[in-house]
């Protein structure tokens, strides 16, 4: 059995905080919050649930904020969470019985962070992340936005889901702004924050900018998934400024680091389907279907992988007056989301032929 801390950054998160709370509060022997200039009634609520709970001067440095939390902490290992993220009821349980069972010699657990999801909530996008960590491994935190723990010694993955659940708001610069004051003094940006920095500049439309710090970051040493996630989401910056030799050529780049992954496939028939070439288009939605998700920590594009080839193909073979594949692709993207709003109205139109 284990002893868990729970470290907690936060700033005006009132309105998520406390059903986190009341879910951390089944698993963990201690929470640390610690706060970053609230201006509601963040520390409050959070005095509500633990007497930890204690200010940090925050100095445009995630890291930093994380580490000062990780300070306090007591148990075998700490657990981290954002005020925005979900613990579901299944996942606690799942939390309590490695509690239980865990002999305390893996430095490193690693949980499938579920961090996009649709209107249905249906999850779009889920990587790996290191969420709990054992204290004596003493890990840092690294980066000053987008920050993370380098996962060494053993390392293992579970089946814990965290649900992260955050509207991003279309004005909120603070991560591009910490990335701007950086270059502003001169610091030079490490290979992931430029991969980083063009995320965030690809958010805010900046899309001209994006694009070279996306070109900048794959003439850079770094791991191979996430110059595969550039490569992708390079192909929208392009697509964006219609660019499309630009956007074909980002997506054919990430053949270097590994085998077609199914949202590359989908944004080459993407590609071709701008053009109205439906059956080239058709041979990459098809190319979708035969891919396989990474086994590795990297992103998974998880609708790439089955509901979007599907829905395109019903699409393209309608086009082409091929009724019956496009009924058969519609009835497979419905078994994968049977009240999504594409595949109802898809169903309509087919059933009225």
């Amino acid at each position: 059995m284990i002893t868990i801390s729970v470290c907690m950054i936060v700033k005006n998160d009132e309105k998520t905080l406390s059903p986190l709370l009341s879910s951390i509060s089944q698993f963990a022997n201690e929470i640390i919050i610690v706060d970053l200039g609230s201006s509601d009634n963040t520390i409050q609520i959070a005095k509500q649930f633990t007497p930890h709970v204690t200010s940090f001067a925050f100095q445009n440095d995630f890291s930093a904020a994380r580490n000062y939390s990780f300070s306090f902490a007591t148990m075998d290992y700490i657990m981290w969470l954002d005020a925005s993220d979900i613990i579901e009821n299944c996942e606690i349980n799942k939390l309590l019985n490695l509690k239980q069972n865990a002999k305390g010699d893996v430095d490193v657990y690693m949980f499938p962070y579920d961090s996009s999801f649709d209107t249905n909530d249906y999850c779009t996008l889920t990587y790996f992340r290191e969420e709990l960590i054992k204290r004596e491994a003493n890990l840092k935190w690294q980066e000053p936005v987008y920050e993370y723990i380098q996962p060494t010694g053993n390392v293992i993955k579970t089946d814990i889901h965290i649900k992260h659940i955050e509207e991003y708001a279309t004005d909120n610069t603070t991560k591009l702004d910490i990335y701007n004051n950086l270059l502003a003094k001169g610091i030079a940006l490490s290979a992931r924050s430029t991969y980083y920095f063009a995320k965030e500049l690809a958010i805010h439309d900046m899309n001209d900018q994006a694009i070279d710090k996306y070109l900048e970051f794959l003439d850079m040493e770094s791991w191979d998934e996430d110059k595969i996630a550039a490569c992708f989401e390079l192909s929208f910056c392009y697509e964006k400024t219609n660019n499309f030799k630009g956007m074909i050529s980002s997506l054919l780049a990430s053949f270097e680091y590994s085998t077609p992954r199914a949202e590359i496939c989908c944004r080459i028939g993407d590609y071709f389907t701008n053009f109205n070439k439906f059956e080239e288009a058709i041979y990459w939605y098809e190319m979708a279907l035969t891919a396989k998700a990474p086994e590795s920590w990297g992103f998974v594009q998880v609708d790439y992988y089955g509901y979007i080839p599907h829905l395109w193909l019903c699409v393209l073979y309608y086009q082409l007056e091929d009724y019956e594949k496009a009924k058969y692709h519609n009835e497979c993207a419905a078994k994968i989301k049977p009240d999504d709003a594409s595949v109802l109205y898809n169903i309509n139109l087919l059933n009225s032929l």
